[in-house]
């Protein structure tokens, strides 16, 4: 099922990442960081049949708000950094009326949005967050870009993280996958997927609180990953 917990990956790829057929998702992050991308595009691939394949996203799709009924939505798919520099001046205080217009605008949409997560679901996040240790609370004030495949996250991540130079990669700052896990219904915004945009994106509000119970430190590996509660 789409979001939860496990991963139905086969007998060969689970062999070749070192993990369970019914991988679950920190076991599947910690070999995707060791293996250092081996595996990443089959992996996606088995991704994505799982995501299409599943009840619970063609229900989404069929019953999404489409994006001429979302004109906020639509804005924000292509300057998402504009919508989030307004969702902080907001939660500051400092809002212009064009960033509240922004902010209540897509708020709003969220509000009407038909889609939900459950209890259970699990969502990833490679955009980075400000987290330093286990066991601390962090709040997020922009508008939370997850999505549902761990490999989709990790490229954030590593792309967020990393400048190149000549060929080779030098870290700016230790690349971070978010594991999150929904404690509660939680509405998201649909961004549907097409040739040009994969991501199985599920836009969450702004101002939301996650709970960091576990920060995996991968000693040799491409990135580290933390597990947070959506509380």
């Amino acid at each position: 099922m789409i979001g939860v917990d496990y991963w139905q990956l086969g007998d060969c790829l689970s062999t070749r990442l070192g993990v369970s057929p019914n991988a679950s998702s920190v076991d599947l992050l910690n070999a995707l960081s060791v293996t250092r991308l081996e595996y990443a595009s089959e992996l996606q691939n088995i991704v994505e049949k799982i995501i299409k394949g599943d009840a619970i996203y063609r229900k989404w799709q069929r019953n999404r708000l489409l994006l001429r009924d979302a004109p906020f939505f639509r804005i924000y798919r292509c300057t998402n950094r504009t919508y989030n520099d307004a969702a902080l001046r907001f939660d500051s205080g400092d809002a212009t009326p064009k960033d509240r217009k922004r902010v209540e605008g897509l708020d709003g949409e969220i509000s009407r949005s038909p889609c939900y997560l459950s209890a259970g679901h699990t969502v990833f996040y490679g955009l980075g967050l400000p987290v330093e240790t286990s066991h601390s609370a962090v709040r997020i004030g922009h508008y939370l870009s997850t999505t549902f495949s761990p490999v989709v996250a990790m490229n954030h991540a590593l792309r967020k993280s990393s400048c190149v130079f000549n060929s080779s990669v030098t870290w700016t700052q230790r690349p971070t996958v978010a594991m999150i896990q929904v404690q509660n219904h939680t509405q998201f915004m649909f961004n549907p997927v097409t040739r040009r945009n994969r991501e199985y994106e599920a836009l969450l509000s702004r101002g939301l609180e996650l709970q960091v119970s576990e920060h995996h430190r991968i000693k040799k590996g491409l990135f580290d990953f933390v597990v947070c509660q959506l509380v």
